[in-house]
């Protein structure tokens, strides 16, 4: 009895180190550890990196934005970003598209469009505002009201100050009403604008602004995004103005 369970120890031990899933596990509790006594940090790496290395999505990621967050190797990280987005994640290309739009990586902004297209054709909101900024590069003002109203409706707030802006420009056809409701909604998740929504409450009249308002509430209720620091919903610092890299440990691949 002994020898057979003995036997299945080992089985299950040997299973456990060609398992990426179960080398992933490790990996977080090494790199997360709750006190300085179970961290360990060169471990958890190897760990990831072997994970990774046995193709499970999730490490390729986390691997990913290891070397992201720490800048010391941009290189590593859109190898990995590029690997998840062979592999079919969406997620990653948003990743690899910030990453050159934040020039750490490649030779220009525009290097990375096609991968901030690619995620923003598939709903993701950071895509699509990024994407929304690279059209005003681009001098094509009309496709970035087309993505940072993307971005708006899922509750970016930067998107959505971004779009009022616009919209009062007279670069696109103007629309204070809806303007008005956008700098409403950037107002409510912290932006300060206050200056730009008094100028467009008094430009639209109280009757106006008064209806405005109701829509704004309406639509605020309807797009408003707070961050959730939890796996696979989303992180700290995600409503920047530049959205931050997510963290390793929060599944952000979840599509």
């Amino acid at each position: 009895m002994r020898a057979i369970l003995a036997f299945l120890l080992l089985t299950a031990s040997c299973l456990a180190q060609n398992d990426p899933r179960a080398i992933y596990d490790e990996a977080l509790n090494k790199l997360t550890g709750g006190s300085p006594n179970n961290r360990d940090n060169i471990r958890g790496l190897d760990l990831m990196t072997k994970s990774a290395d046995l193709g499970y999505l999730p490490a390729i990621i986390a691997l990913g934005t290891i070397y992201d967050e720490s800048g010391s190797n941009p290189s590593k990280a859109a190898e990995q970003y590029q690997k998840a987005i062979n592999r079919g994640s969406h997620f990653a290309e948003y990743l690899l598209g910030r990453l050159y739009f934040t020039g750490a990586y490649g030779g220009s902004r525009r290097d990375g469009e096609k991968w901030l297209q690619a995620a923003a054709d598939e709903g993701n909101p950071f895509a699509a505002y990024l994407l929304g900024e690279l059209m005003l590069i681009r001098e094509a003002p009309a496709d970035a009201v087309r993505w940072f109203r993307v971005a708006s409706e899922q509750g970016l707030p930067y998107a959505q100050f971004r779009l009022a802006k616009l919209l009062l420009s007279g670069r696109v056809p103007i629309n204070k009403r809806e303007a008005y409701m956008w700098l409403y909604v950037a107002r409510e998740a912290g932006i300060d604008v206050s200056a730009d929504l008094s100028w467009v409450e008094s430009d639209l009249g109280s009757s106006e602004a008064a209806k405005a308002k109701v829509e704004a509430r309406d639509l605020n209720n309807k797009v408003r995004r707070a961050a959730q620091p939890t796996r696979c919903k989303g992180w700290t610092g995600e409503l920047d103005g530049l959205p931050a890299i997510p963290p390793f440990d929060i599944q952000p691949y979840c599509e």
